[in-house]
């Protein structure tokens, strides 16, 4: 049982297998499973533990965990027009440009979104992560990381994907949350995109 600790504090999520960031103190936090599957938290810092374990067992019910869902599930979340424009635009443009790219998140609960807004992860519980169609998800907006980092790029890299990301957005007329710096910090939200309007 264990797993190791990496730098960088950009979002919760999926670093690499065992880690995630800590949404309440900013702090790196080593998520382990033992033989059973009982899921153990080791936060370094956390000021707000119970909030943070409460978040991460809602993240996990959602969907089993999004780290479970396939490409393929995840692009089936998406809103069609969206899914055209990630699938046969976003994706392969970061490809070219070198990148690995990866949908981290595409369809949210409503639940999961009340706690990333509770948490600050979020400002809106009117998030196009959250949109359905016929009760069905069809999100409007996705979180796309190169998958060698997820959450946890390292600085230089992290202001070239920025940069590529809200390109490639730009180029098939979607928004990119890069540009959110007044709400995010100085690389905005910088894995999102989204159907204008």
């Amino acid at each position: 049982m264990g797993g190791d600790v990496a730098g960088g504090h950009e979002e919760t999520g999926l670093i690499e297998p065992g880690v995630v960031h800590c949404p309440t103190c900013r702090a790196v936090c080593v998520r382990t499973v033992d033989e059973v599957g009982d899921l153990t938290l080791t936060l370094v810092g956390a000021r707000q533990q119970l909030e943070y374990i409460d978040y991460l067992e809602g993240w996990v019910r959602q969907v089993g965990g999004v780290e479970d869902l396939t490409q393929e599930e995840k692009l089936a979340e998406l809103d069609p027009e969206l899914r055209r424009k990630v699938e046969h635009g976003v994706l392969p443009d970061l490809r070219a440009h070198g990148w690995e790219p990866t949908i981290a998140e595409a369809w949210r609960s409503l639940k999961v979104q009340a706690q990333k807004v509770r948490l600050g992860y979020s400002t809106t519980m009117h998030s196009k992560h959250c949109a359905t169609k016929d009760g069905k998800p069809a999100a409007r907006a996705a979180d796309i990381v190169d998958q060698r980092w997820y959450w946890g790029m390292p600085e230089r890299a992290l202001r070239a994907y920025r940069r590529d990301i809200m390109s490639t957005c730009k180029a098939h007329g979607l928004t990119s949350g890069g540009a959110w710096r007044r709400l995010y910090g100085v690389y905005g939200d910088w894995a999102h995109v989204e159907l204008p309007g």
